[in-house]
């Protein structure tokens, strides 16, 4: 018995670590069927053997941009502030991101791009069938949409903040915006 021919795995909560342990147990089987780019493309095909091929191309755009977004910053460390390391302090404070809200459109840039998979994740919700919503909905439609929220209420927290520094009259009306 030695490594190349038994493989264990530990994974704990088996439901959050569901795509991960179908990736590894997948490639222990047969490594040799794995190229870059079925690695690269293996979410796509994971999702699709569970919910049909109808929606492949958008699952893979949508997969492809929200790894590029959270590449860029986690959703888990999109709080900058007090808020998700330590309540010292009384009261939750919010600090400003890294995103730009003056330069090269950072900030519009990537909530516009989680608005555009946000909604396409939203459109392929309501078309599909009802058996086949709630693997959907844990699977893609959750991680997305609430990333999306998450982005929207830090960096429009972010612009308010820098609108209110600058007196600008439409602080008042971003936050009823959002």
């Amino acid at each position: 018995m030695t490594a190349d021919r038994i493989w264990l795995l530990n994974a704990g909560d088996i439901k959050s670590c569901e795509f991960a342990v179908d990736y590894f147990l997948t490639m222990a089987f047969d490594i040799d069927s794995f190229s870059f780019e079925r690695a690269a493309n293996y979410r796509t095909e994971w999702l699709c053997g569970m919910l049909g091929d109808d929606y492949r191309v958008e699952y893979q755009d949508v997969i492809n941009s929200f790894y590029k977004l959270a590449f860029a910053r986690k959703p888990e460390f999109m709080g900058w502030g007090y808020q998700w390391a330590t309540d010292k302090h009384g009261r939750e404070r919010n600090t400003d991101t890294d995103f730009s809200l003056a330069n090269y459109r950072e900030v519009d840039t990537r909530l516009a791009e989680y608005q555009r998979i946000g909604n396409m994740v939203e459109k392929i919700l309501k078309a599909l069938p009802e058996d086949k919503k709630a693997c959907y909905y844990q699977s893609l439609y959750y991680p997305v949409k609430g990333c999306e929220l998450l982005n929207r209420m830090i960096l429009n927290g972010q612009r308010n903040r820098w609108y209110s520094i600058q007196q600008r009259a439409t602080t008042a009306e971003l936050e009823k915006n959002d």
